[in-house]
């Protein structure tokens, strides 16, 4: 088992213990046989809900200003596609869109991502 896995699966076990339950939707634009020739993938996973940290005037998370009512949402990676903005998900009984997203990563795979999500 290699470094990342063994993060990922650490992750994974302490999210689910201490976490919410987190459904993710992602859509991949122009790769599916549908009309719009988009497909959404759905994964079912855990996450940490943080609002505490990002009340701060002036906050950025990557390129993006932070406003009222955002929050961090940590994930464990290992998942089938990557989070991405513009990704929508359901967490602790919200719904919520991924603004900007920075994976950490454990070698070459990030272990977990940190999502600035909106409601």
């Amino acid at each position: 088992m290699s470094l990342a896995t063994l993060a990922i699966a650490q992750a994974k076990a302490a999210m689910q213990r201490y976490g919410c339950a987190v459904a993710l939707s992602h859509v991949s634009v122009g790769t599916g046989p549908d009309s719009t020739g988009d497909v959404t993938t759905a994964a079912n996973t855990w996450g940490l809900l943080d609002a505490s940290s990002l009340q701060g005037l002036g906050f950025k998370f990557g390129s993006d200003l932070v406003q009222a009512g955002d929050c961090k949402l940590t994930i464990p990676g290992g998942l089938a596609f990557a989070p991405a903005p513009g990704d929508t998900l359901t967490a602790a009984g919200k719904s919520w869109t991924v603004i900007s997203v920075r994976p950490l990563y454990v070698g070459s795979a990030p272990a977990t991502y940190e999502l600035l999500v909106r409601s």
